[in-house]
């Protein structure tokens, strides 16, 4: 493949820093200079490799996966550790749960967008500074619904209502019995305890 020339604003500048974009990863996965059993994201520009779980984070994990099969209408795709499109071409985030509307156009050739999306979940293990970074880029891009579950804490912070960039509704920490409903489709309701006994 051919290499990709800098843009136009740090062609000349010393130390610049070279920002990839979706398409550079496709053609570099296509080509096999990455290594697409990999688990890596591209977030501003950078090739971010993605640390595996750890037991109490797989855990949560397998939990969340089993429960969402369990609970959600069958036109849903529930989507592991899958990329998204957040409308940038130098992020492309890969939430560690997400659902999407299997029926939405050509899901064979491309990702979900924020109209496909119900839900996406962060589980933060041992990247909760860099999960939270992510939450305004998902306001940004007008994802109805986001989840921050917290596992040392054994607890999930909603997010909804984008507007502007930010969302407007952020909730305390749920914990325990307290019940967590996807906003779209409320029969999907059960307690935090059940992410995490």
């Amino acid at each position: 493949m051919d290499s990709p020339a800098p843009p136009a604003d740090t062609a000349h500048v010393p130390g610049a820093t070279y920002r990839f974009t979706a398409v550079d990863i496709d053609r570099m996965v296509d080509a096999n200079i990455l290594d697409s059993e990999l688990r890596f994201e591209l977030w501003d520009g950078q090739i971010l490799l993605m640390s595996p779980f750890r037991p109490p984070g797989s855990r949560v994990h397998s939990r969340l996966n089993r429960l969402f099969h369990a609970l959600c209408p069958a036109h849903i795709e529930i989507r592991s550790e899958k990329p998204i499109d957040i409308n940038d071409p130098h992020f492309q985030p890969e939430p560690d749960v997400s659902l999407a509307d299997d029926n939405r156009d050509s899901p064979k050739y491309r990702h979900p967008v924020a109209r496909d999306l119900y839900l996406v979940v962060e589980i933060s293990d041992t990247t909760k500074d860099y999960d939270l970074t992510k939450i305004p880029k998902y306001a940004q891009a007008n994802i109805r619904e986001s989840w921050i579950v917290d596992v040392a804490a054994e607890a999930v912070t909603v997010y909804r209502k984008p507007h502007n960039g930010h969302y407007q509704s952020i909730s305390e920490p749920h914990t325990g019995h307290d019940r967590l409903t996807v906003e779209a489709f409320p029969h999907i309701n059960f307690a935090v305890a059940d992410i995490f006994t």
